[in-house]
């Protein structure tokens, strides 16, 4: 996405509205990216914590913070 959008800068030479636009979104790729990354190791750890079939309370706490901290 990021090459995109420089490729539109370089090429096409956008007006201050229309670069202010793809700047937001390259802002807005990098924060869903890194959402991205933060939800799969919720996730990853969510299924060892089910296979292991050990869950103990400070564990289960722990994801529960994890989900909170997510969705803030």
């Amino acid at each position: 996405m990021d090459d995109e959008i420089s490729n539109v800068i370089a090429w096409r030479q956008p007006a201050a509205l229309d670069l202010r636009l793809l700047m937001a979104t390259s802002k807005c790729v990098t924060n869903l990216e890194r959402a991205g990354d933060e939800a799969w190791k919720i996730a990853t750890r969510s299924r060892k914590t089910d296979e292991a079939c050990a869950a103990t309370a400070m564990q289960i706490a722990e994801l529960r913070n994890s989900g909170e901290m997510a969705l803030t």
